[in-house]
């Protein structure tokens, strides 16, 4: 059971964050808890990472709410799996961000219009 709840993670964890440096958790994610980033292999999340600090005033109460980053630097996002939207709470943006952006378990993140690229800090 343990071994398929893995496969599962790692099916929905597809790509690592710029400049990432291994694995962050936060929480149980395949109990509806958390979200794991930095793993696997694949594309990376640069370009809605670029919308996101284009946005960042927009974004920001998501992500980073008591961030007192005027903008944070690429460096400081992670990319996440857009199947995390699948249990996350739609958060309301700007409709010009062109920025989907979403709550899980106490965390935000945003991905693209199409949810094909999130990231969070």
């Amino acid at each position: 059971m343990k071994f398929a709840k893995a496969v599962l993670l790692l099916s929905f964890v597809l790509c690592t964050g710029p400049l990432s440096s291994g694995a962050v958790s936060t929480g149980n994610a395949s109990g509806g808890g958390g979200f794991t980033w930095g793993v696997g292999v694949g594309g990376s999340c640069r370009d809605v990472v670029d919308r996101i600090r284009r946005n960042w005033m927009d974004v920001k109460g998501v992500i980073a709410p008591e961030s007192k980053a005027v903008r944070p630097r690429s460096r400081d996002f992670y990319c996440i799996s857009p199947g995390y939207t699948q249990s996350a709470h739609p958060k309301p943006v700007s409709l010009l961000s062109g920025l989907k952006c979403f709550e899980l378990s106490g965390k935000g993140f945003c991905c693209d219009a199409h949810l094909q690229q999130c990231a969070t800090m």
